[in-house]
């Protein structure tokens, strides 16, 4: 089968490509639609007695995909594929060719129309004709290219081999060089996203971040334990990794000096936690079990269900800026020990 890809044609949709379906995605007459921003609604209130209303903020919607289709020779088999992936009820992954490096999380909705003629063709049935396929993306973002869980985030990541490999048809090298650009990667990570210890009076730890997205981006930050002690008292965004004193940035949560208020102290509880995960999407800080990997390290796997909140003395959670409005930023983590208690950070590219 003839593999049919390209900018403004081709597109995946969980784990096909529009090509191994048999279909194209095509014009509205001479022109391609596309809307540059999710919708979004106000946040007002009126003026009592007077003119005009007071704005607060604007929020974004779900975001409506409608892709028109056409089909020249779409076999029984493809046919039956398609019905399968637009009958579903899971989330799955839009990408476009013209953009591979960015992924939508979308749900088809509504009932999908084809309009078409059927021929036989060598002794088989074939569809020619044209349709439109609707999706949703009831979170109005894309972000950054997963395969197997992984976030895809620099460039040197996008390739047809290895264990995160693309497929071959997914077509991201033909256009490599007008997307690249465009995504914001840099190429390798090099320094980025490692755990670096710094030589200051106090025990610290930092990470250099680097958000190639449009907009600002949660993260998750693993911390494990030490016999029930959470370790961290500071935890920072700064421009300067040495620095002791105030933070440029601004971006600071304070947990308690006494290490005793930081601490599990019920014994079948410290037991069951093996890590804390500040979680900033749910402004939560989460129990995790652990497991020892096939190394013999030991690595979060799923919540307990505890909830340690009450470790934080100020201080409110924060976001990771963009690269593009601070070029040298750091998370910053001080800690009470000489211990690395970092286990992995984790954060994607938001992009619209």
């Amino acid at each position: 089968m003839e593999v049919i890809k390209g900018d403004f044609i081709g597109f995946t949709i969980g784990d096909f490509h529009s090509s191994q379906l048999g279909i194209l995605r095509t014009s509205n007459g001479d022109r391609f639609d596309e809307n540059l921003l999710p919708a979004f609604s106000d946040s007002t209130a009126q003026v009592p007695g007077g003119n005009g209303s007071y704005y607060w903020k604007s929020l974004f919607s779900e975001r409506n995909f409608s892709i028109p289709i056409a089909y020249d020779s779409m076999t029984e088999k493809q046919f039956r594929t398609l019905r399968r992936v637009m009958s579903s009820k899971d989330i799955m992954p839009l990408v476009f060719d013209e953009r591979p490096y960015k992924e939508y999380l979308v749900k088809p909705t509504g009932t999908p129309q084809l309009n078409f003629i059927c021929f036989d063709e060598k002794d088989a049935r074939v569809y020619k004709g044209e349709g439109t396929l609707e999706f949703t993306a009831y979170y109005p973002f894309a972000r950054n290219r997963h395969i197997k869980g992984h976030g895809l985030k620099y460039l040197n990541e996008f390739k047809t081999n290895g264990e995160y490999s693309l497929p071959e048809w997914s077509g991201f090298m033909s256009n490599r060089d007008e997307w690249s650009e465009s995504s914001g990667m840099l190429m390798e990570q090099g320094e980025y996203d490692k755990t670096v210890k710094f030589n200051t009076e106090a025990p610290k730890y930092g990470i250099r971040l680097y958000n190639a997205g449009d907009l600002e981006t949660d993260f998750k930050l693993f911390i494990a334990l030490n016999e029930g002690v959470f370790p961290v008292k500071t935890l920072c965004l700064q421009d300067d990794p040495k620095a002791i004193g105030p933070i440029k940035l601004g971006k600071v949560m304070n947990f308690h000096e006494a290490a005793a208020n930081r601490t599990i102290t019920n014994k079948e509880e410290k037991n069951d936690n093996k890590f804390i995960c500040i979680d900033v999407k749910s402004n939560l800080l989460l129990g995790y079990k652990g497991e020892e990997d096939s190394a013999k390290v030991l690595q979060p796997t799923e919540p307990t269900g505890k909830i340690y909140n009450k470790f934080i003395a100020k201080g409110d959670f924060f976001t990771i800026p963009t690269s593009a409005e601070y070029d040298t930023m750091y998370l910053g983590v001080h800690t009470d020990t000489a211990v690395n208690p970092i286990n992995k950070l984790e954060y994607n590219y938001l992009y619209y």
